[in-house]
């Protein structure tokens, strides 16, 4: 009997590594590309809480891929900027607890000062779940 007790002792100490909690952030990754579907690297992406006003950015690697991680739930803008093209803004980005979506932005051929703000288009996309689920507000935790 102890000898079963210490192996199962031993096994919980071996694969209480594997067992991670769940995290109560959000992801957003995505790709930049110009219009010839050319990707973009370099590319500065800042993703802005619309009630806090708190920044979180990120940079497209070669490939015009970006990764931004961490992100509390809530309301978000993104801006997407690089020097030579007109900075692309999406408003009114819902990020739930556990969220990760993908954003892909394309960027027209312009100057510094030109803007394009996206009202509307391809819904985002849900990567990890099928589910349905709501912004979880701290005080209702």
């Amino acid at each position: 009997m102890l000898k079963l007790a210490s192996v199962c002792l031993v096994f919980v100490v071996c694969c209480a590594g594997a067992l991670r909690a769940q995290s109560i952030n959000a992801t957003v990754t995505g790709l930049v590309y110009d219009p010839s579907k050319a990707d973009i690297s370099g590319a500065n992406v800042t993703l802005i809480n619309a009630g806090t006003n708190l920044r979180y950015q990120g940079m497209t690697n070669e490939t015009g891929s970006y990764y931004i991680a961490n992100v509390p739930a809530g309301l978000y803008r993104m801006e997407v900027e690089k020097l030579g093209f007109k900075t692309v803004i999406k408003p009114d980005i819902t990020l739930h607890v556990q969220d990760a979506l993908e954003l892909n932005f394309e960027m027209s051929l312009g100057s510094v000062s030109e803007t394009i703000t996206v009202a509307a288009g391809a819904p985002t996309v849900q990567l990890t779940t099928s589910g349905i689920s709501e912004v979880v507000v701290g005080t209702t935790i």
